[in-house]
Formats: C-alpha cells, structure tokens, sequence
C-alpha cells in the first residue's frame, strides 16, 4: 500500500479543519465520510488512521463500530488491494478502540466489545476455511506496532486470521500474524487474538527492544511453525502480561504453545489452558540468556502438553520467581508440571497437583538450582520430584506426597476441595492451613483468587483475598479463607478457650522466629548462637529448634538464613513486585508486633 497515495486521497476527502479529537468509523458508513460524527464515519479504519498520522489534526480517540475491516481497503480502494503488506499501524497518542454499537443503534457511542465485536481481519479475500484453508493471501500482519510508545493504545478489538508464511529465514514476513511489535512499547488492552499463524509468534511477536503491556487480553487458536504459539518474544525485548488468558494455542514444530520467550517477560493472574507444544513448554517455554528475569505470579496452568518436557512450564537459564501459581492435569514425556533447567527457579506457594508425565517427573524436574518453600505435590504421577543427584533443590515446609527429605516437610493429604475438578481450594482442617514460613510474595500480598479486572486497576494493587489470614501464611497458592472468628480465636475453631490461651502463652515476646538474642535483627550473631547449638534439644525449651523437630540442625540454619533482617513486616519498596519477607505472628492478636498483655485482654474479653 503507498502510504502517500492515500495520506493525498485522505487530505482530498476531509477538511484540513477537522473538528474535534475523536474520529468514529463504522463499515456500515455511508462513502467519504469524515469521521467527525457517527452519521458521517469513515467507512473504512486505514482513512482513520492516515488522517491521525498527522499530529496537527489532534487525534487522541478511534472508535471503531461493531463489524469487520480489512487492512488492504481505504475509500480509494473499497475493494481492496491484495497487498498482504498491509497493515493497521498503531500510532503514538492514539488509542483505538472497539465494541462501539455504531450507526443505527439507539446510542451509537455504547459500547460492549463482546456484543459489538469489532475484528480486524487479515482474510483479504473473505474465503478462509476451516484449519488455516484458503489463507495464503492474508495479511502477514494484520496490526503493528513499529517506533511507538506507550502512549499508542489498541482497545477491545478482535485480531484474527494474520498468516506470517512469508519471506527467507529471518523475513519480518515470518513473525507476529495477529500483531508485530517492533522498537515499540504499546499498550494491548481486552483484546481477543485468535486463529492467526505464523513461523514465530503466531498471534503475537515482540522483536528488537520492544516492551509492550498486555491487559486482559486472550490469546485463543494461534499456531506457529516454529516457536510461541500464541505469543513470541525475542532476546533483546520484554513483555508485561496482566490477567491475559492464552487457550489451545500450539506450536508445529517447536517450543512453546502457549508463550515462547528469549526475553524478560512479567506474567501477573494469566491462565494457559489446553495449549500444546510439539517439543517442549506446552504452557510457557522461557528460553532466556543466563540470568535473564522472569517473574509469575497468580497463574493457572492447566490442561496443557508438550511432547517432550514440561508441559505446563518450561524454564532455561532463567532466574524465575515462581508465587502463587497452580499446575494441574498437564502432561508431558518427563517433567509435566515444572521443568527446571539450568538457571534458578524459586518456587513459593505454589499448588503442582495432579499432572502426568511418561517417565519422570510428573510434578517437576529439577535439574540445577531449585528451590521450594510453602509448596503442595499431591496426585502427580509417576512421581512428585525428580532432582539432579549433584545440585539437589531445596526444600522448606512443603507438603509433598510419599515424603521428602528435610525436616520441615510434610507427607499428609491436603484436603483439596475437589481435586479431579480443579477446585484446589483448601477445606476446613486441612494440614496445610497455617503450616508455611513467611517467604517473598507479590507486594499486594494477595492469593492466587486475587484475580482482577486490570483493564480497570492497572497498575494498581490487585484487589484480592489476603494471603496471610490467621496466624501464618498456608502451603498452596489459595490462602484459606473460612471463618476468622472473634479476636482471639488464634486457632479459628470457632471458640476463644484455653487452646487458644496457651497458644498465646507460647508466642509471648517480640514476634521474630529465629531472632534468638531478642535484639529486634536476625544476623550473624543468630547465626553465632545457633551453631553453637547444633545437636538435640536438651529437655525444656528449646528457642534454636526453629523447625520443632527436636534437633537444632542443618534446616533451622536453612530457616534462619531465609529470615535473616529487621524483624517485621515488611513492607514493599515502591515499585517492586517482591517484597523482602511477610510474616505472620502467632497470638499477635492486635498486630502490633509483639504478643503481650494487651492480646492477653484481648482473648479474655472474648473468652467463651
């Protein structure tokens, strides 16, 4: 498409006095419209967005109505041109958005984007068939996003039917059907990306320093050739996912079905559902250099596979933080929940129930520096852990069936709400409830049902179910939520009684496990203190035992290292989607720091 043919058709058809900084268009427009009224809207969104390629003409708003535009036809060439070059070009300061109801309807600036679908289509010819048939002529990228910053906006539309085919080995032609990021750092926002194909990203790719945020968005029967189903993103670029879903996407040949990452990627409440890789990473495949970041927190992965490892996640040379994330009934020839490569993955909270694998590994596949704390395996078959011999992962406080070594961990059935289903939930009375270690957790300290409407809150904190309700954070990433009681039911069984008095009595002091000298700091001289100590408890109390298992060892100076600091609460730096520790207190019934004797009032005045 000649772009200064049409910038001189454009300046033909409408008045270099434009009124206003909102254009409408609508494909049931009537022709040479000018897009200052839903009764005079383009036709057609390419005339839309040449006219606000101009700065001078103050553009800030594209409303698209319900319908369906193709990125080859303008009002010169209503029929289209069949170049599959063609593309709609996000700009900087625009946002364009879909779902408006349009001409004809009692209100046409309502708008619901699921009611008023508005989709671009790279189907120039209006023949595709079933399974990718008949689309050797669509557009390579149906929208793209090249130089623009976060100030170019694409809202509430559907992007389908892109076919990236073309071009040698290492065309731009060959990535990012749906939508092609390039030097660009655009917002996505409640956008549905569907059945487009391409070699690498077949519904999205992110390419050469690139930064895009996605918000609420699906990705839903993309296919790639070769790397990231649904969405690719290469070495030198990263991405910020927030509450977006990718479901029954899947790579030919590669990597990935869900998500194929080189890159730093942030992933925040996404769920991956039923997509699958050919190889390997079924869910997310991340395939960064040594030390590349990336960070998942309140995420789903369920139902998906990959023929070789990992079938919900695969992890290279990565530094992961992994919080408050379920795995449940993926599957894969080893490692069919978690595979764990050769970078570090710590995992905190984290529910891997019920995945199957071929050989080993049917929870995780640990093969260098893993560890674990407050995390469940339960149900996975052959096994729960498969770990190198040589870097053996670490474990603190996790439920793990048939056992596994370290003092603080737990073989006991967690009482799932119901498991076959994937109501992974805790029930009333489950060992799990209180039995964690305060460890690092997302600054809005939230569950994994903390789910939100980040269209709305972003970058907002998530508006959720706390994560620590009771005395101490529980195992699994879903913090029990059942009744509370009064204050001072410490135990919440429902009565304030003498279990609750003596569980007071053993919190009695400043609230720091592990702060041995009670000087307000877990440090060296703790550390001084509890290597001193090493062996079995003598009879009476035993302050070092920081694990209760009546032997001062190697896993209480695991505990003590993992707490070490100011103790209290610790608040988030801002800007950090880590926090250093949370921790809870036992007895501390008015949650100031301390169990005393105004919590001892407290549990008197409530006493049944």
């Amino acid at each position: 498409m000649n772009r200064v043919i049409l910038g001189l058709v454009a300046m033909v058809i409408v008045s270099t006095t434009h009124a206003g900084t909102v254009l409408r268009v609508d494909d049931d427009a009537p022709a040479a419209g000018d897009g200052s009224t839903w009764a005079t809207a383009y036709r057609f969104l390419q005339n839309a967005l040449i006219f606000a390629s101009n700065p001078g003409n103050g553009v800030t708003t594209i409303r698209v109505g319900q319908g369906t535009y193709v990125p080859d036809r303008d009002e010169a060439n209503a029929g289209g041109t069949g170049d599959r070059e063609a593309s709609f070009e996000l700009l900087d300061g625009v946002a364009i958005e879909g779902g408006y109801a349009g001409i004809g309807a009692p209100d046409p600036d309502a708008r619901d984007i699921v009611g008023n679908e508005t989709i671009l289509s790279g189907d120039l010819l209006g023949d595709d068939g079933p399974d990718f048939t008949n689309n050797d002529e669509n557009s390579y990228h149906v929208v793209s996003a090249v130089l623009v910053d976060a100030t170019a906006l694409l809202d509430g539309v559907t992007v389908t039917a892109g076919n990236a085919d073309g071009g040698l080995v290492g065309s731009p032609l060959r990535d990012g059907a749906g939508i092609w990021i390039v030097v660009g750092t655009p917002v996505i926002r409640t956008c549905t990306i569907r059945e487009n194909r391409a070699t690498f990203g077949g519904g999205m790719a992110v390419v050469n320093s690139s930064d895009p945020t996605l918000i609420d968005c699906s990705f839903t029967g993309n296919v790639a050739l070769d790397d990231g189903g649904g969405l690719h993103v290469d070495i030198n670029s990263t991405s910020t996912l927030r509450g977006c879903l990718f479901t029954q996407n899947e790579t030919s040949t590669d990597d990935g079905g869900g998500i194929y990452t080189d890159g730093a990627i942030e992933l925040v409440s996404c769920d991956f559902v039923d997509n699958a890789a050919h190889s390997s990473g079924g869910g997310v495949r991340l395939s960064g250099v040594p030390e590349t970041p990336a960070l998942i927190v309140n995420c789903r992965f369920t139902g998906n596979s990959a023929n070789h490892f990992g079938g919900g996640l695969l992890s290279g040379s990565n530094v992961v933080s992994l919080v408050n994330s379920v795995f449940h009934n993926n599957s894969a020839n080893r490692a069919a929940g978690i595979s764990a490569g050769s970078g570090e993955l710590m995992a905190f909270n984290c529910t891997i129930v019920g995945n199957t694998a071929l050989t080993d590994g049917g929870g995780l596949a640990a093969d260098f520096g893993t560890s674990l704390q407050n995390c469940i395996f339960w149900a996975n078959t052959p096994d729960q852990i498969t770990s190198d011999k040589i870097f053996p992962l670490t474990t603190l406080f996790c439920d793990i069936q048939d056992g596994w070594p370290g003092g603080s961990n737990t073989n006991v059935d967690p009482m799932f709400i119901n498991e076959p289903l994937g109501d992974l939930r805790l029930q009333p009375g489950s060992p799990c409830i209180d039995g964690g270690l305060c460890v690092p957790l997302p600054s809005d300290a939230a569950d994994l049902d903390g789910d939100g409407d980040f269209a709305e809150t972003f970058p907002q904190d998530i508006d959720a179910a706390d994560r620590i309700v009771s005395t101490a954070i529980d195992l699994g990433a879903h913090e029990y939520q059942g009744p509370i009681g009064r204050p001072g039911d410490v135990n919440r069984d429902g009565l304030v009684g003498i279990t609750d008095f003596l569980l007071l009595l053993a919190g009695w002091g400043p609230c720091c496990p592990g702060d041995l000298n009670v000087d307000g700091v877990i440090d060296a001289t703790d550390l001084d203190l509890i290597v001193g100590l090493l062996g079995p408890c003598p009879p009476g109390p035993c302050p070092a035992d920081l694990n209760g298992d009546g032997v001062v060892g190697v896993d209480d100076l695991q505990l003590l290292a993992v707490s070490f600091g100011i103790c209290d609460t610790c608040p988030a730096d801002e800007g950090q989607m880590i926090t250093p520790l949370i921790r809870a207190c036992p007895a501390d019934v008015n949650g100031d720091g301390i169990v005393g004797i105004n919590d001892f009032l407290t549990l008197l005045a409530n006493w049944d």
